[in-house]
C-alpha cells in the first residue's frame, strides 16, 4: 500500500540499531547555533543515521516509495500529487542504490540493504533543469524527508497557491555542515549541538548509513565513491505560527530523497534535534484586476525584503490603468506602478482604472440617387442610426448598405450601429409600383352604360343632361348605386363627372 507506515520486517531489522544515545563530545569546535524566529520556517536536523520522521498520529502521512516500480515516478503518492517540469525529471531508483533508506524509523540505524527511492538524476550543464513538485492533499504545518546524498545545486522550495514563499538550497547546508566530509574524520570540522546540548561530530552526517557498522560510527562509511562526501540528513521543517504550505518542490541535479512525511498538525521538535537553519518566509503581494472585462495577468509577487512591485500586466479596453490601491474602491493606500514596497506583510492590491474619453467615428449617409446632399452622424459606441431623410421620385427607401450596389452589409432605417470605425452607408431604393385601379361593381358599370348619364364627347367642359325617369326605373339598382356615396354620371377618356347620392334622393322624392 502506497505510503503505508509499515515497512517490511526485513527493512526494519536489516541494520543494527544502537539504543544508546550519543555522548557529549568535549573539546570539539561547535557550529554556531541557528536562531529560530517566529516568522520563519525552522529547519531541524534529526540525529545522525536517522532516516525517518518521529511524527505520528492524526494528520500525518508517509510516502516511503517502496511500493513503486523502478522507472518513472508516479503522479499520485500518499501525501498528494507528484508533478514534474519535464517527463524525465523524476525516476524511482532500485534497491541497493546509494540513495534508498533502510528504514522508516526515527531511531538512528546503520547497515541494511536500502530501498527504492526517487531522485532527479544527474544531468549536464545546458540540459533542461529538473524539478519535482509534491502537492499536498491538505495544507501542512510540517514536512520531513531524508535528504539522501545532498548535492551541489539542490534546492527546496515551499509554495502556497503556486507562489514560492521560502527557499533552501544545498549551499546553506554546506555552510552549516561543510561541503565535504572532514579530512580528519569524524570531527575535523567540528560538531553541531542539539537543543538538549548533545554534540554530534559533523562527520557522522557524511556517508550512507548503510556503510556504518556501529552507532556512534567508529569509521567512515564503507560505501565508497561520491557518497562519502555527500550529506545524509533527515530534514524536519516546521511552519511558524498559523502558516501552512500546500506544496514543496525539489530541484537540481542529483537530488535524491526518501521517506517523505507531512502533517497538518503543528509539531514540536524533540531535544535531540539540531536547529540547522531559520528559513526566511517571504510575504506575498497579490494583484487583482478589479474588473471583469480586464485581460492579461499580474502574478503574485513574493519577497522577504523591499522590492519594486511587479509591473502591471492587466489591460482594459476603453480604460487607462492609474495605479494600485489597497482598497477596491480606491479609498485605501495608493501605490504607483512598480513602486517600491517593503514586503513587511502580505498585501492585496486592486487595479485602479480611469475611463478613456470615448473615441468617435463618422457615418456618412449617401443619397445614392435620392434628393439631398450627403449627411453625417458622429457617435461612439453602439447607437441607433439617424432616420433617413432622402426621397426619390418613383422609388421607396429600402434601407442602407455599406456598398453602393447593395452587395455589402445591410442596415435597416434606424438600426443599431457600433461606430467602431468610419463608414459610408448608401441609400437603397426600390421602384414604387403603380397601384391598380379600384374595382367597380359590374352592376353599376351596366347601369351607367345604359343611360343614367348623358354627356357628349365635349372634353372637360362637357354639358350634363339629366333625364328623369330612367334614373329610377329599377329601384334596387339605385339603392346599390347610392351605397357608394355618390353616383357616376359620366366616365370617359377625358372626364369623369359624379354627383352626390343625395342629389338623386331629391330627384326621387320629386317624382
Amino acid at each position: 500500500m502506497v505510503g503505508s507506515l509499515k515497512s517490511s520486517f526485513a527493512r526494519r531489522i536489516a541494520g543494527l540499531i544502537a539504543a544508546s544515545s550519543f555522548v557529549v563530545l568535549a573539546g570539539l569546535a561547535q557550529a554556531p547555533a541557528a536562531q529560530a524566529t517566529g516568522n520563519d520556517i525552522s529547519l531541524y536536523l534529526s540525529p545522525p543515521l536517522v532516516q525517518g520522521s518521529d511524527v505520528t498520529g492524526a494528520g500525518m502521512l508517509l510516502e516511503s516509495f517502496d511500493s513503486f516500480s523502478v522507472g518513472a515516478c508516479p503522479t499520485t503518492v500518499a501525501t498528494g500529487s507528484l508533478t514534474t517540469n519535464i517527463p524525465t525529471a523524476c525516476s524511482i531508483n532500485p534497491v541497493g542504490d546509494v540513495s534508498g533508506a533502510s528504514t522508516t524509523s526515527a531511531t538512528p540505524t546503520f547497515g541494511g540493504s536500502g530501498s527504492n527511492s526517487p531522485g532527479t538524476g544527474w544531468y549536464n550543464p545546458g540540459e533542461p533543469a529538473r524539478s519535482v513538485t509534491f502537492g499536498f492533499t491538505n495544507p501542512v504545518k510540517y514536512v520531513g524527508f531524508w535528504w539522501s546524498g545532498g548535492s551541489p545545486g539542490n534546492v527546496v522550495e515551499f509554495l502556497n497557491g503556486g507562489v514560492v514563499v521560502a527557499t533552501y538550497d544545498s549551499t546553506q547546508m554546506d555552510t552549516f555542515l561543510g561541503a565535504n566530509a572532514p579530512s580528519s574524520w569524524p570531527s575535523g570540522n567540528g560538531a553541531v549541538t542539539s537543543t538538549d546540548s548533545t554534540s554530534y561530530p559533523k562527520g557522522y552526517y557524511f556517508g550512507n548509513p548503510r556503510g556504518f557498522t556501529a552507532n556512534p560510527p567508529t569509521a567512515v562509511s564503507s560505501i565508497s565513491g561520491g557518497s562519502r562526501d555527500a550529506q545524509y540528513v533527515f530534514f524536519n521543517l516546521y511552519m511558524p505560527g498559523s502558516m501552512t504550505v500546500d506544496a514543496v518542490r525539489f530541484s537540481g541535479p542529483g537530488f535524491e530523497w526518501d521517506n517523505l512525511v507531512t502533517s497538518t498538525v503543528a509539531q514540536t521538535p524533540p531535544g535531540s534535534f539540531v536547529l540547522g537553519d531559520s528559513i526566511t518566509v517571504s510575504n506575498v503581494v497579490t494583484f487583482n484586476a478589479n474588473a471583469a472585462d480586464a485581460t492579461g495577468s499580474t502574478g503574485p509577487q513574493a519577497s522577504a525584503t523591499a522590492a519594486n512591485l511587479a509591473a502591471n500586466g492587466f489591460s482594459r479596453a476603453g480604460y487607462t490603468f492609474t495605479g494600485w490601491n489597497t482598497d477596491q474602491n480606491g479609498n485605501g493606500t495608493a501605490y504607483t506602478n512598480e513602486q517600491s514596497y517593503d514586503f513587511s506583510a502580505d498585501l492585496t492590491l486592486w487595479a485602479q482604472w480611469t475611463q478613456d474619453a470615448p473615441t468617435t467615428h463618422t457615418v456618412t449617409f449617401e443619397p445614392n440617387g435620392g434628393t439631398g446632399a450627403a449627411t453625417t452622424q458622429v457617435r461612439s459606441g453602439t447607437v441607433a442610426l439617424d432616420p433617413n431623410t432622402f426621397t426619390r421620385d418613383g422609388y421607396v427607401f429600402a434601407g442602407w448598405n455599406t456598398q453602393q450596389d447593395g452587395q455589402g452589409t445591410p442596415y435597416a432605417d434606424g438600426a443599431d450601429f457600433d461606430f467602431s470605425s468610419d463608414q459610408s452607408l448608401w441609400a437603397q431604393w426600390d421602384v414604387n409600383p403603380v397601384p391598380p385601379p379600384t374595382p367597380i361593381d359590374p352592376s353599376i358599370i351596366s347601369l351607367v352604360n345604359t343611360g343614367l348619364s348623358v354627356l357628349g364627347p365635349f372634353g372637360v367642359t362637357g354639358v350634363l343632361a339629366a333625364i328623369g325617369l330612367p334614373f329610377f326605373f329599377v329601384s334596387d339598382r339605385f339603392r346599390r348605386l347610392r351605397s357608394y356615396g355618390g353616383v357616376v354620371l359620366h366616365k370617359s377618356e377625358n372626364l369623369t363627372v359624379t354627383t352626390p347620392a343625395t342629389f338623386f334622393d331629391r330627384l326621387r322624392r320629386k317624382k
